[in-house]
C-alpha cells in the first residue's frame, strides 16, 4: 500500500483565490540503481526570492490517466521516456498563498533508452534551473538541508518522506 501523507500549510497566509484540487504526479527517476533525477528550481514570486528542489513531474491534463501524465510530464521535463515500476504515495498538501489543494501521486520509474530534447511548456518548467543526478542518498541529504521555513520547508515535507520510501524500496527490490 503506497505511503499517505497529508500536510497543511503553515508557511504563508490564506490568498482571495477560490479553493481548488490540482492533480499532480511526479516520479522518483532512476537514470540507473542509485542515481535519481531531481530538479533545481528557482523562483522570484508571490512565494518569495528562492532557491530548492523538486522531483520531476506536473499536473494532469483532461482525458489523462494518471501514469499518462507521468510519461508526458518526465519526457517535458527531462528527455526520457520511463517505465513505471511502482507507486510510492499520495501526499496532500497546500498552498495557502493561491489557495490550491494538491494531490501529489508519486511513482517509482526507471528511464528507458536514451536521452531525447526536453519540451518546458508551462510556467512551472520556467523555473527549472537545472536537473542534477544524484545518488538517492545525495538527494535525501539535499532535502534534509533545505532550510526550515518557506517553499523550501513545504518542499522537505513533501519530498522527503517519499524519497526515504523510494530508497527502502529500492533496498527491498
Amino acid at each position: 500500500m503506497p505511503l499517505q501523507m497529508t500536510f497543511t500549510d503553515d508557511q504563508f497566509p490564506y490568498g482571495e483565490k477560490t479553493n481548488h484540487v490540482r492533480e499532480i504526479v511526479r516520479g522518483i527517476v532512476f537514470l540507473d540503481d542509485r542515481k535519481i533525477l531531481i530538479h533545481q528550481i528557482e523562483r522570484d514570486d508571490i512565494f518569495g526570492c528562492v532557491c530548492y528542489f523538486e522531483t520531476p513531474g506536473g499536473g494532469v491534463e483532461e482525458g489523462e490517466n494518471l501514469q499518462e501524465a507521468l510519461q508526458r510530464e518526465i519526457r517535458e521535463e527531462t528527455g526520457y521516456e520511463i517505465e513505471i515500476l511502482a507507486e510510492l504515495a499520495l501526499i496532500e498538501d497546500e498552498y495557502r498563498l493561491i489557495n490550491r489543494i494538491n494531490h501529489n501521486h508519486y511513482f517509482l520509474c526507471k528511464t528507458i533508452g536514451e536521452k531525447k530534447n526536453t519540451h518546458l511548456v508551462s510556467d512551472g518548467d520556467s523555473l527549472i534551473k537545472a536537473t542534477l543526478l544524484l545518488d538517492i542518498d545525495e538527494a535525501i541529504k539535499l532535502y534534509e538541508d533545505l532550510p526550515d521555513s518557506g517553499i523550501p520547508l513545504l518542499l522537505k515535507r513533501r519530498e522527503l518522506p517519499v524519497l526515504l520510501e523510494a530508497k527502502n524500496f529500492k533496498d527491498r527490490h
